[in-house]
């Protein structure tokens, strides 16, 4: 199940770029880790791998990254509102972190590209 998943991840990000005209479109991908390093079933942690794994394909270096989620749970009450552990017991700092990394790692991605275009020498 798992190589399937990553196949058709890599596949999603392939037709998304086809379907809006943009080869190399910025994705980051967020690996589930609501359950944080706990102990975890061999089908999550597969799920996982092929969630990190997609961004190591060589089409999507420099395009693509995976965003490694588990860092960011928290424990259930009193640090979350709740014990709904499949949506990272509703708390807003998880969710934050998360936001945060993906935006930064697509900036990241942007910058890079910036970086690369700017040290473009032109010779006449």
């Amino acid at each position: 199940m798992a190589k399937e998943y990553e196949t058709n991840l890599a596949n999603l990000i392939r037709d998304v770029r086809k379907d809006l005209y943009a080869p190399n479109l910025p994705f980051a991908v967020a690996a589930t880790g609501m359950v944080g390093f706990t102990e975890q079933s061999e089908r999550r942690k597969e799920v996982i791998e092929a969630e990190l794994d997609v961004s190591k394909y060589p089409e999507f270096e420099g395009n693509v990254v995976s965003v490694d989620t588990r860092p960011f749970a928290r424990d259930p009450s009193p640090a979350s509102p709740t014990d709904f552990i499949y949506h990272w017991n509703s708390n807003a700092e998880s969710y934050w972190l998360i936001g945060q990394n993906l935006g930064r790692s697509i900036m990241n991605i942007i910058l890079e590209r910036q970086r690369a275009e700017d040290q473009t020498v032109v010779v006449v």
